[in-house]
């Protein structure tokens, strides 16, 4: 599993061999992006199972039925822990590419590239405008209104993070 000084040694070579757009495109809007999306999506499951805890007749057991003969036996309290944990490690990778993306890129390099990214994701990162928005059009791409907002709050988190 690669880790952050995998993707900066990569952001490097990107760089020289295409620039620095891709480079940053490749490790913020992307790889790091990747991240605070995780942590968003861990922060949202661990909120909704604390909530569910709270509740008088709670019960962290689940069975989900799979099929006329099959089911699936489900706890919360399970989720709630690897979640914890998860979260735990997104936190510190957070944290280490926070560092190695500040010693990689100048605050004026990553100020201009996160005042003109259109778009967040692996698919995106490669794409031009034109292209970007004929997969919209065209559906290939699945995003959604609620996608959009998220985007919005974790490119703000970007900025707070990477320009401070």
């Amino acid at each position: 599993m690669p880790n952050v000084y995998d993707y900066c040694e990569a952001a490097d070579r990107i760089k020289e061999d295409y620039g620095l757009e891709k480079a940053l495109k490749y490790l913020i809007g992307e790889k790091f992006y990747e991240v605070l999306r995780q942590r968003t999506f861990l922060l949202s499951q661990i909120s909704s199972i604390k909530a569910e805890r709270e509740k008088p007749d709670y019960n962290p057991a689940r069975k989900i039925k799979l099929s006329e003969t099959k089911t699936f036996e489900h706890n919360l309290d399970n989720d709630y822990d690897k979640y914890q944990n998860e979260l735990l490690r997104l936190g510190e990778e957070k944290v280490l590419f926070i560092q190695e993306i500040r010693k990689m890129f100048s605050k004026v390099e990553l100020a201009e590239f996160l005042s003109n990214i259109m778009a967040f994701g692996s698919a995106v990162q490669h794409l031009s405008p034109v292209d970007y928005q004929m997969w919209l059009d065209k559906g290939v791409l699945d995003k959604t209104i609620v996608d959009d907002a998220e985007d919005i709050f974790i490119h703000k988190e970007m900025k707070d993070l990477l320009l401070q």
